[in-house]
């Protein structure tokens, strides 16, 4: 094909010599779709092996991490109040104020029956961490 582009060797022709176009372009169009799959299925592996990692390398110093910013937390709860928090909720919109905002606005939009894409925005941190103790791509 590349010789014909560069003009090195004649074009392919059917029985009556003419140029067949059509099968040349559905040959075309079935390669692109053909590398498309190959391509999204090799995206999806390697954003599951990076999730992965992420979750191997990373994770056990993110939970720690995590740990000790809520024992801290806690233990500056316990100074200013005189009690011991029943939950941590009031932890994550302290650490993440960000991440309400953007749970308010995602709600409101919700409620206006906002059309929803076809494709979402993928993260590399959009997977279940319930291992991490916490989901947040801020907190990275």
């Amino acid at each position: 094909e590349e010789l014909v582009f560069v003009g090195m060797r004649p074009p392919k022709h059917d029985a009556r010599g003419d140029f067949d176009l059509g099968a040349e372009l559905e040959t075309a169009y079935r390669k692109r779709k053909q590398e498309q799959t190959d391509n999204r299925s090799g995206y999806t592996k390697a954003l599951t092996d990076l999730k992965d990692v992420v979750r191997e390398e990373e994770g056990p110093h993110m939970r720690a991490e995590l740990r000790g910013e809520r024992t801290d937390w806690v233990t500056h709860m316990i100074e200013t109040t005189k009690e011991i928090p029943d939950d941590l909720e009031g932890f994550y919109p302290d650490k993440f104020p960000e991440d309400e905002a953007k749970q308010a606005e995602l709600e409101a939009a919700a409620g206006k029956g906002k059309k929803e894409e076809k494709y979402a925005p993928v993260s590399v941190f959009d997977f279940d961490c319930s291992c991490l103790l916490v989901c947040s791509p801020a907190g990275l």
